[in-house]
C-alpha cells in the first residue's frame, strides 16, 4: 500500500493477505477491512457486523438477478464493495461469502446445469433444438423462435 497518497495498489479484485483496506489499524482494532495472514478478518467483528450489511449485499444480489450470469457479484467482490463504499462496517470475508451464497440460493441465482455427452454412430441419430432469443428485426428487438439441427 502506498502510505503517501493514501490511494491502495492493490487491483480490481481488493487486497491481498495482510494488506490493509481503508483505515484498518496494524491490529485491525479500527474501523475497515483487514486479513490475517489465514484470509480472516482479524478484528473479530463477526456476525454483529454482518446485520448492517445484509440490506446493502441484498440490494446488490436483486440487481445481479437481471446481470448476465458472467458479470454477476462475487461473495469476494461484494466484500470488497463494502470495504470500499462502507469503511465504517468491519465484517470479515468469509462471514460476507457465507451469506451470499446462502442468498444467491434461495434467489435462484446458482442453478446448476448437468451435462450429458451423447455418443452416436455416424448417421445414426439425428437432433433438433428450439430456442428462443432477442434479435433485432427492422430496428425493434423482438423475440424470435430458433430451430438447430444436427446429424450425426
Amino acid at each position: 500500500m502506498n502510505r503517501s497518497g493514501g490511494v491502495p495498489l492493490w487491483g480490481r479484485d481488493g487486497p491481498r493477505r495482510g494488506e490493509e483496506v481503508r483505515g484498518a489499524s496494524a491490529d485491525g482494532a479500527a474501523g475497515g477491512c483487514k486479513r490475517d495472514s489465514t484470509g480472516a478478518q482479524s478484528s473479530g467483528a463477526g456476525q454483529a457486523q454482518a446485520g448492517a450489511v445484509k440490506e446493502f449485499i441484498d440490494e446488490i444480489l436483486r440487481a445481479d438477478q437481471q446481470a448476465p450470469r458472467k458479470q454477476r457479484h462475487t461473495g469476494h467482490h461484494i466484500w470488497a464493495r463494502i470495504c470500499r463504499e462502507r469503511p465504517e462496517v468491519t465484517v470479515a470475508e468469509s462471514t460476507v461469502r457465507h451469506y451470499v451464497a446462502r442468498r444467491k440460493q434461495e434467489l435462484g441465482l446458482v442453478a446448476r446445469e448437468t451435462f450429458v455427452p451423447q455418443v452416436y454412430d455416424w448417421g445414426s441419430e439425428a437432433q433438433v433444438d428450439w430456442y428462443e432469443a432477442l434479435a433485432e428485426v427492422m430496428g425493434e428487438l423482438r423475440k424470435v423462435f430458433r430451430r438447430c439441427a444436427t446429424t450425426t
